[in-house]
């Protein structure tokens, strides 16, 4: 199949419209559960969940009127109980839920490709709870925490985009690609002559020269680090191995692995999964 580059606005909007064709067409309304597993895409999903929420609560201020003392303790109790009951209630049709789901991953696509504009393309959600944010996480933690922007590693960066790659073929599968990857600038040995004109690599092509941690692993590896080291959640492991394959060395993506994870789920550095785990990130940083 041929190599397409394709706007944002288009794929943001044609793969909000095909995801809606597959889930509506069994349900005429998605509720809370759906809205989790609504694409392939988690940061979309999490993210259309952030803005109902959002929404949500501005709809709640609305309530509130200069005639009523929402601060007696009663009312406060009665309030908090009618929000909770409604939150647990959603339901969307078709007609809102598709531009919302456009917006969001419209969103998403640019976060990817331009992390340093987060506030820009999505107002606020710096700040939001990281729960939300399964993009680039390691610079945003650091930016809400010390107020210092970290660009995110060549690496990360390739990742995220091979993952959006991925997630928008799941539901758009002609679109082989929605954009290239910016080759390294060439060394002076390395610049082409104008006979030989050297076209960047596709995402797939760069692929075949080294595969991620994740693609890697065997189903039982999957199977075993998830429920061993990771607290039995896939999108955890994922994270994890995606942040340590774009730090610098083994070293760095060690230490990284045993700060953020080995104390939470009590790591036993002589058992197999993790002895097996190191040695395939041992494995990955010496290609």
């Amino acid at each position: 199949m041929s190599q397409m580059n394709i706007q944002p606005e288009t794929l943001a909007r044609e793969f909000a419209k095909g995801v809606c064709i597959q889930f509506f067409e069994s349900k005429d309304r998605a509720e809370g559960h759906d809205l989790l597993k609504l694409s392939p895409s988690l940061q979309v999903n999490l993210w259309v969940v952030y803005q109902v929420s959002q929404q949500w609560a501005i709809e709640m201020d609305k309530i509130k009127s200069p005639y009523f003392d929402f601060e007696k303790q009663q009312v406060k109790e009665a309030f908090t109980t009618f929000r909770n009951l409604v939150s647990r209630h959603i339901s969307v049709k078709r007609e809102v839920l598709e531009p919302l789901l456009e917006q969001e991953t419209l969103r998403y696509i640019n976060w990817v490709l331009h992390p340093g504009e987060l506030e820009n393309i999505a107002p606020g959600l710096r700040n939001a709870e990281l729960k939300y944010l399964k993009t680039y996480t390691q610079s945003i933690e650091k930016w809400q925490n010390e107020e210092i922007w970290e660009s995110p590693t060549e690496q990360e960066k390739f990742l995220a985009l091979k993952r959006l790659s991925d997630e928008m073929q799941q539901i758009l599968p002609q679109f082989n690609s929605m954009a290239e990857p910016t080759p390294e600038q060439p060394s002076k040995a390395e610049i082409p002559s104008e006979k030989k004109p050297v076209r960047p690599k596709s995402i797939n092509e760069s692929l075949a020269v080294k595969k991620s941690l994740t693609e890697n692993l065997t189903l039982n590896q999957k199977l075993m680090f998830q429920s061993k080291l990771f607290g039995g959640s896939p999108e955890e492991m994922n994270q994890a191995l995606n942040t340590a394959e774009g730090l610098e060395n083994f070293d760095k993506a060690l230490d990284f692995l045993k700060t953020r994870f080995a104390g939470r789920y009590k790591w036993d550095f002589e058992t197999e999964e993790v002895t097996e785990l190191l040695e395939l990130l041992e494995h990955y940083f010496s290609r």
